[in-house]
């Protein structure tokens, strides 16, 4: 992948963030793990030929989705993360839209 290629996959990948981080959120609850999540999303895009990507949005959902199952996963091992009653982390700004 050429630095112009590059360039475009981050305006592509950008242009999705807002909503990934809500998708993210969803799944985690957790604000921060969310934001880590769609940073690893990103982190594999720019390792992949995205000219071979077929559907972008549904690729980046896809990973997204597996690696959130992949915190969920650890989260109940090692059990750091207790799911209990405590207070949520506040809900990712301009999520509302994507409910």
């Amino acid at each position: 992948m050429s630095v112009r290629d590059s360039g475009s996959t981050a305006a592509r990948f950008e242009q999705r963030r807002s909503r990934l981080t809500c998708q993210a959120f969803r799944m985690l609850g957790a604000s921060g793990e969310a934001e880590d999540a769609v940073q690893d999303t990103w982190m594999r895009l720019s390792r992949t030929e995205i000219d071979s990507i077929r559907n972008l949005d549904g690729w980046l959902t896809t990973t997204l989705s597996r690696i959130c199952l992949d915190v969920l996963r650890a989260r109940r091992i090692d059990d750091r993360h207790p799911l209990g009653p405590g207070a949520p982390d506040p809900f990712p700004r301009g999520c509302d839209r994507f409910r």
